[in-house]
Formats: structure tokens, sequence, C-alpha cells
């Protein structure tokens, strides 16, 4: 072979070398934009479904829809990417969420994925689990956890001398530090974690992680078995997440969802995303009322004289603004809300 034949040869496999990286540094910058994308498009919709969760209040009950929330979801997601009107891409996003749960004042609904069997294939169905609570439980009590200071507790050795006597009592844990009734439980347990403001809010925000992380993986683990009968290998998995952040943003209403193993145009690598976001709309400060002899009062949550057990209040009850408490015909704390319409002498 002469010279220039081998100056030729050389040439073209360098043509076919540069060609070769140019390709896959497209490749690269053509995926990375897929990803952003994608990460857009999901952050969007969520932050829909999470606008849709909460619509108003109206008298004593919140207008909230999980049903609402996941149509908002995936409406939008199918919107953003282009495919309202293709069903085969619409189950196979649906493939691609394992969970999506929303949590209200004192649990979480998981909506899972389930097989659905016909004479010809197996299908995948969509399903909202039972509500899950957040639950603890030591030597005293079985305690329901919610989103703000109210707790259930199950009084299981009737330690606490309620005067109701009743086992399961409902509270603003503040009060277990005042209220006349808990003395002798203060006086015989001083250090339980009831009467610890930092102790409490540790364990009851360990709970709500712990309830959630358990149901996650328990319904993960469901769905990549469904997915397998749908002919689809990839596995689902709960990713490691910021406990801190986590912590902060589902301690109210709010929208968990993963995302997973959905392909990028290269069918070799998967786009991934575990996102959660607090309710766009937050119920209005509650208030709560107290039966007096003649007429209704109500407090704020905070209220000094529900703290410290001067007045009981309905706790399963409450009300949302104070418009809501005139319809009630009720009046305001002198103590706690000293603007309102004043209480009768």
């Amino acid at each position: 072979m002469k010279l220039h034949q081998f100056g030729i040869l050389f040439i073209i496999l360098a043509a076919v070398y540069l060609l070769g990286i140019s390709y896959k540094k497209q490749l690269v910058v053509d995926m990375k934009r897929e990803y952003e994308r994608m990460n857009q498009c999901l952050e969007t919709a969520v932050d829909d479904s999470a606008g849709a969760l909460l619509s108003s209040t109206t008298g004593r009950t919140i207008i909230y829809s999980k049903n609402e929330a996941v149509n908002r979801f995936y409406g939008s997601l199918y919107s953003s990417l282009g495919i309202t009107d293709q069903p085969m891409m619409q189950a196979r996003i649906q493939q691609c969420t394992p969970i999506f749960i929303v949590t209200d004042e004192d649990g979480f609904y998981v909506l899972y994925s389930q097989v659905e069997e016909n004479e010809k294939y197996s299908s995948m169905k969509k399903c909202w689990s039972e509500k899950y609570y957040f639950v603890y439980e030591d030597e005293y009590f079985v305690y329901r956890f919610t989103f703000g200071s109210i707790v259930t507790i199950y009084d299981k050795h009737h330690l606490v001398e309620d005067k109701t006597n009743q086992s399961i009592i409902t509270l603003d844990y503040h009060q277990v530090n005042t209220a006349p009734e808990y003395a002798s439980f203060r006086t015989k347990h001083p250090s339980h974690f009831l009467l610890n403001e930092h102790r409490y809010q540790l364990i009851r925000q360990h709970t709500i992680m712990e309830v959630l992380e358990k149901k996650m993986k328990y319904y993960i683990n469901q769905h990549n078995y469904v997915v397998k009968q749908c002919g689809i290998e990839y596995e689902c998995f709960l990713p490691e997440t910021d406990n801190a952040l986590y912590a902060r943003e589902v301690d109210q209403y709010s929208i968990l969802v993963l995302f997973q193993g959905y392909p990028l145009k290269d069918e070799k690598h998967y786009f991934n995303r575990f996102d959660f976001v607090g309710a766009k709309m937050r119920q209005k400060n509650a208030y709560y009322l107290e039966k007096r002899k003649w007429y209704l009062c109500y407090h704020k949550v905070d209220c000094p004289l529900i703290q410290s057990g001067q007045v009981k209040v309905d706790y399963n009850n409450p009300i949302f603004s104070e418009e809501d408490a005139a319809k009630h015909g009720a009046y305001g704390c002198k103590k706690c809300l000293p603007q309102s319409i004043p209480e009768p002498e």
C-alpha cells in the first residue's frame, strides 16, 4: 500500500472516530435535555395535583379530594408529554408510577397497582388503599398522631383520671402538662414524652416517617410483581431521601409520588424521580367549640384556657373561620380572640 493510501485510510478512520465521539456527545446532550424535560413535566404534574387536593372549606368540612388530585396529576403529565390521545403511552406512564400517596390530618391513602386478569392477558389497574394512621404504642398508651398538636390516645391501664372515665381520649398534648386531671399521671411518670415538647415532636415525626416508609416499601414490592405479570422487567425501589426535608414537606396535607422506569430515547437509561410537595391550599386556622351553659364559645387551638385544661372543647368537629362560628351562634373567647364578638356577661 502506497503512502498516500495510508494517509487516506488514516483520514477515514479519524473521521469515523470523530463522528463516533460527536454522536456520543450529542446523545449525552439529548439525554440531558430529555431528562430536564421529564423533570419539568413531573414537577408541574405534582404541583397541579397538590393544588387540586384541597380546594376550599365549607362549614366544618374540608373539601379534600384524592381522586381529583390523582386525575389532575395524570392529566397534567399526559398534556405535558403530548400523549392525551395515546392510550398505550398513558398506560406506560401509569406503569411507571408504583405509588401515589395523599396525606390528610392524621393518616394517608396509597394509590397502588393490582393485577386485572381477563381471558387473553393480564393488565394493571389502580386502586386506593384503606386509610392508614400514624400509630405508636408504648407500655402506657396507644397513640394516634396528627400533623398538629392533637393526639388520640387509648389508655390501656386507666392511668388518666379523666372526668369522662373514657379509655379513648382526644386532646391537645400540651394539656397533659397543665390540666388537673393529668396531675396524678405527671407525678407518677414525670419523664414521659407527653410531658416533653422536644421528645414528643421527635417521636411523632419518627412515627409518621416510619409508617409511611413501611407502606411504601410494601406497595412498591407489590407493584414490581404486578408489572412483571404485564411483561415489564424493570424493578422499582424506594430511594434514599433527606429525612429533614421529607419530614418538613409531609408534615401537612401533601402528595408523594414515586415515578420510576420510564425509558429514555436511547432505551438503555431510565428516568426516575421521587417527589413530595405540600398541598397548595392549606386549611384555614382551625377553631374548636366549647359548650357553655346556654351558648357556644370558640377558641384557637393554642388558647391558654384549652392548654391549661380550664375548658373542654370538641376536637372532632373543628370550624375554620369566624364566619362559620357566627353561623353556629358561637361567641369568641375573651382570652385568645379578644377582637371577636364578645361573650355574654
